[in-house]
C-alpha cells in the first residue's frame, strides 16, 4: 500500500462501476435462494402488544417468519436486529423469508401488527430537562457500568445558560489529557460556542442487502 501513496492509481474495477456492469449483493441469484423482508415500526417509540401472523404463515411460498422473541439479546445498549420495542421509526420488528420478492412483501402486508404507542424524544437537549422524555423505557443515556439510566440537569443548569449557549450540566463521565485550565489561561485565544452537527455515512453505493 506504501508505494500507492501520492500516485496516481486507478482502481482494476473502476470501469465495471461506471459503466454499470459490477455486481453487487443484490445482483447474485443462487439455487434455493429465499427473499427476506422486514416489517418495520410506523412509531418513533411503541410496544408490540401482539402479532398475528396466521394469514402469511399460510401463504405459498412463505417459508417462515421470524420474530424478536426468537433472537437472542444484545449486551449493554446494542440494538437486536428484531425487537418487541423499537425506538425509532423503520426499526425492524420481524422479518419474513419467502421464495420470492413479492411473496415476502404481500406476507408483510398481510401481518396484524398490535403497536402501543410510547413517548419518544428527537432532542436531546429535552431530555436533559427535569422530567423530560426518555428515547428508551428505561432511561436516556448509557455508561458501561450502569447500563441504560435516566439522567437529568437541573433546572439551574438551564437557567445559568447564557443565550444561544449550551447549558452545562452534570457529565455522565469526566477525562481530561494534560492541564486544561494552563491551556486556556496560556492560549492567546479561546472561543467557547456550542455546535449542532447532523450525522455522517460513508455514502456506499452498494445497495443495504446480503447475500448468505
Amino acid at each position: 500500500m506504501a508505494e500507492l501513496i501520492g500516485k496516481d492509481f486507478t482502481p482494476p474495477d473502476i470501469r465495471a462501476k461506471v459503466t454499470g456492469a459490477a455486481k453487487y449483493a443484490e445482483d447474485f441469484r443462487m439455487d434455493g435462494m429465499l427473499f427476506c423482508r422486514l416489517l418495520k415500526s410506523p412509531m418513533p417509540h411503541a410496544l408490540v402488544r401482539s402479532i398475528d401472523a396466521r394469514t402469511a404463515l399460510a401463504m405459498d411460498g412463505v417459508v417462515a417468519i421470524l420474530t424478536a422473541d426468537e433472537v437472542p439479546p444484545q449486551p449493554g445498549p446494542a440494538n437486536n436486529i428484531l425487537t418487541n420495542e423499537p425506538h425509532f421509526v423503520g426499526e425492524p420488528i420481524l422479518a419474513v423469508a419467502a421464495v420470492d420478492e413479492q411473496t415476502a412483501e404481500d406476507a408483510i402486508e398481510a401481518i396484524e401488527l398490535d403497536l402501543q404507542a410510547r413517548g419518544f424524544c428527537v432532542d436531546p437537549l429535552e431530555s436533559l430537562r427535569p422530567g423530560g422524555p426518555d428515547a428508551r423505557s428505561d432511561g436516556n443515556t448509557y455508561a458501561r457500568q450502569e447500563g441504560v439510566y435516566a439522567h437529568k440537569w437541573t433546572a439551574d443548569d438551564f437557567g445559568s445558560a447564557a443565550e444561544g449557549q449550551m447549558p452545562q450540566g452534570e457529565p455522565t463521565m469526566e477525562w481530561s489529557y494534560g492541564d486544561l485550565d494552563t491551556a486556556f489561561a496560556d492560549a492567546a485565544l479561546v472561543l467557547d460556542e456550542s455546535f449542532v452537527t447532523a450525522s455522517h455515512a460513508h455514502h456506499s453505493m452498494e445497495p443495504r442487502s446480503c447475500l448468505a
